[in-house]
């Protein structure tokens, strides 16, 4: 995950590209004419998301994630950092303060990964 996050961040505020990404900003409001773009750029947003759990399980699979981790929260919270970074650098947020929060993301893998219950109670939920 950090990588993927750390690489789209240097690509989102590349001085030789537009900031952001296409597929994040682009047609979340539109007409109902626009309505087909709006779609396929959902779906491609899913897509990520779906990719992510994807590389949770076979991390799990592999041992290198801890059995028990809830694959689908841990890539939902990384694809919606990873899409509000996108939002970040499209409004002018310096590359390195993105890639502190890149930083913090990962930080919570822990938190994220640990077993039962104690994960909750360290997220600061009630469980």
């Amino acid at each position: 995950m950090h990588g993927a996050l750390r690489c789209n961040v240097m690509g989102y505020t590349d001085p030789a590209k537009p900031r952001g990404c296409m597929i994040v900003l682009a047609a979340t409001n539109c007409t109902p004419e626009n309505e087909g773009v709006r779609t396929l750029l959902a779906e491609d947003r899913r897509a990520t998301e779906r990719r992510f759990r994807e590389r949770v399980e076979r991390g799990i699979a592999e041992g290198d994630v801890p059995a028990g981790t809830d694959s689908g929260t841990l890539a939902a919270c990384h694809a919606t950092v990873l899409f509000d970074l996108s939002v970040q650098a499209k409004d002018g947020v310096p590359r390195g303060e993105l890639l502190a929060v890149v930083d913090a993301s990962v930080a919570a893998w822990d938190t994220l990964t640990a077993p039962g219950p104690e994960r909750f109670h360290r997220a600061g939920q009630r469980g």
